[in-house]
């Protein structure tokens, strides 16, 4: 019993010790709440960020120039050509294009769509289309021109064989036509890469919403409820079925692009093959219904 009291008796300095390097540890530390993995997937809206603790994508300030060019992305590429990419190379979204902003709207539209009727449960399709309308009409924008200059290479093409044939229909006429051409493919590449861009932006929204919407019904689910949807299904919903909704965005512009496309194509054939263009409108009719 004595030799226990003075073990203890002699431990208790260094105990001492320890507690005091163990809190000066703990004080000194800067931690970083956004670094790392330590960002929860729902915050509290009144939470603010911390400064100097991230690094936001160049994306978030750019000028038009950069967006134009996505010059935004040379610091990155720079990086890269030197050496693998790390995940402290890579920068965190600009703060509108978080899963607490997009969250945050969506959930806004949908408590209003619950409010307004209350008898019967909202549409998710119509919720969406209703959070983030004006990114799809941007990226309707970005199609519709990229639709428009794809075909003036078709449309111009018998004026260039006509030139190249020797018929020249006005002066300095090849330098117009190959003008014309090098600026409708000018164009069509830097809306191809925007509208490209936005789909990709569009799709990463509405995926980090519905992400956070269902993980927010799986913590408010009840011990009954939870017997009929398991945890395995709610992950389920969050890494299959939220991703399938989300990349609807590169379909979303078909139903209108698709009779556009036909229109624009029957017009060039008409003006140079004529009646016969009706053969080609049949057709396509014909392999629409069928596919």
């Amino acid at each position: 019993m004595r030799s226990h009291v003075l073990a203890n008796f002699a431990v208790t300095p260094a105990l001492a010790f320890l507690c005091f390097v163990a809190i000066r540890g703990v004080s000194g530390i800067q931690v970083c709440r956004n670094s790392e993995n330590q960002q929860p997937l729902l915050l509290d809206e009144e939470e603010d960020e911390e400064p100097g603790c991230l690094k936001v994508t160049p994306y978030s300030d750019a000028g038009l120039f950069s967006l134009a060019t996505l010059s935004w992305l040379n610091s990155i590429l720079s990086i890269g050509a030197k050496r693998p990419l790390e995940l402290k190379d890579i920068p965190l979204v600009a703060p509108k294009d978080r899963a607490k902003a997009n969250f945050k709207v969506l959930n806004s539209n949908w408590e209003k769509m619950k409010a307004e009727n209350t008898s019967t449960q909202p549409s998710l399709a119509w919720t969406l289309l209703k959070s983030f309308w004006k990114e799809a009409a941007i990226n309707a924008i970005f199609a519709g021109v990229t639709t428009l200059v794809s075909y003036v290479g078709p449309y111009m093409i018998s004026y260039f064989v006509d030139y190249l044939s020797g018929i020249e229909t006005y002066p300095h006429e090849g330098y117009v036509l190959a003008g014309i051409f090098f600026v409708a493919k000018l164009v069509e590449t830097f809306t191809t890469r925007q509208w490209y861009l936005g789909v990709d932006i569009l799709g990463m929204h509405v995926r980090s919403a519905l992400t956070a919407m269902v993980y927010q019904k799986g913590l408010r689910l009840s011990s009954l409820a939870r017997q009929s949807h398991t945890s395995g299904e709610i992950v389920n919903y969050m890494a299959i079925d939220v991703q399938r909704v989300g990349d609807y965005s590169w379909y979303l512009h078909d139903m209108w692009m698709l009779p556009l496309q036909i229109i624009l194509a029957l017009a060039i054939l008409y003006k140079n093959v004529g009646i016969a263009s009706i053969a080609t409108l049949v057709a396509t009719i014909i392999s629409i219904v069928v596919t």
